[in-house]
């Protein structure tokens, strides 16, 4: 099948794409979006073009005038259209109608822990409320964070695409309508920071709900994305923030109640 993506997929995804023989016409990306080596490889292998660019009608209309049955999305940011003949489905990370709107994670570690999982719905004209093709529960563990549900999306949206694409038109066809109302919805994503006047737990706390795409580190002319928070509880006397080592990824600071090993991403 020929496909196009909008937003970004893993290496899992790009097995699935090639053990099953579809093509990947195109993906869409924000302005600015990273790329990471998984979509880089996924590009250079299908011979994809990277569009940094928001999909429009005219856009998805050329897209289905060359052949493109359908269109994926997995934390593509912009509503897609869907007047067009082009179908699309969307991968969400909860178990709609339970924390429709973006990037509902964070709250779902926070207080809603009974919709983990994923939902891969048809598009539609408001976000997140297109006609249900699939769902999977996840059951939390005590060790998950933002980062492992993400990834865990991505497996096992990955497998449940395998057969989603070999019938389409069936798992089209029978897609439920969300007929109940959310009783919480998303508010997107606002990064938080660490904060080394918190106690080392607390910190910790923040990283696993906000992940490394929202939790960041801010030290003197130093702002970088936090990739990891581990360190070990110890009383002292020095100044909350005190850096005690640093590196091009990871820097030792003193916190509330002992200390933080902050792990990195250089811009």
């Amino acid at each position: 099948m020929k496909i196009a993506l909008c937003g970004s997929v893993d290496a899992t995804w790009g097995k699935m794409i090639h053990d099953e023989g579809h093509e990947v016409h195109s993906i869409w990306l924000q302005p600015m979006h990273h790329l990471s080596a998984s979509l880089v490889s996924l590009a250079e292998r299908q011979g994809s073009a990277i569009q940094f660019q928001r999909i429009n009608r005219e856009k998805m209309l050329e897209l289905a005038a060359q052949g493109v049955e359908l269109l994926i999305s997995i934390g593509y940011p912009f509503l897609i259209p869907t007047d067009t003949p082009l179908r699309g489905l969307n991968i969400h990370p909860s178990l709609l109608p339970e924390g429709r709107g973006p990037f509902p994670i964070p709250a779902i570690l926070k207080e809603h822990r009974d919709a983990a999982g994923f939902t891969i719905h048809k598009l539609s004209a408001r976000f997140d409320s297109g006609d249900i093709v699939y769902q999977e529960k996840f059951e939390l563990g005590d060790h998950d964070t933002c980062d492992t549900l993400l990834i865990r999306m991505y497996l096992r949206s990955s497998d449940a695409m395998r057969s989603i694409l070999k019938d389409l038109a069936n798992h089209w066809e029978n897609a439920k309508v969300q007929t109940a109302a959310p009783q919480w919805e998303a508010r997107g994503l606002s990064p938080d920071f660490f904060r080394p006047e918190l106690s080392l737990e607390e910190n910790v706390s923040v990283w696993r709900v906000y992940g490394a795409g929202g939790t960041l580190i801010r030290i003197g002319d130093l702002t970088a994305p936090v990739t990891g928070i581990a360190g070990w509880k110890e009383a002292h006397t020095l100044e909350p923030g005190t850096i005690l080592s640093k590196d091009e990824y990871r820097i030792v600071i003193a916190v509330l109640d002992g200390f933080a090993v902050v792990m990195y991403k250089s811009l």
